[in-house]
């Protein structure tokens, strides 16, 4: 048996509709890299944080590396 398709709901023009849609809505590949630039930073800052918080060091200290953390994570994504 072969399958067919519903010819009467076929509007002429919808497939070049949506390959227009697609190719208007595509992002630069250099913004695409820079979102996954950013998300490593932010991976990589939620990873150092919960190591601090591993440590076995007293409160002070781990404030004084968080605000460091905090200070260099501004820096990161300033570039």
């Amino acid at each position: 048996m072969i399958d067919t398709v519903d010819l009467t709901s076929y509007q002429p023009g919808y497939d070049d509709y949506c390959e227009q849609i697609e190719k208007e809505n595509r992002v630069p590949y250099s913004d695409y890299e820079k979102l996954e630039n950013k998300i490593s930073i932010y991976e990589n800052f939620t990873e150092d944080l919960e190591n601090v918080f591993e440590e076995s060091t007293n409160d002070l200290e781990k404030l004084k590396y968080v605000q460091a953390l905090l200070e260099d994570l501004k820096g990161d994504l300033e570039c």
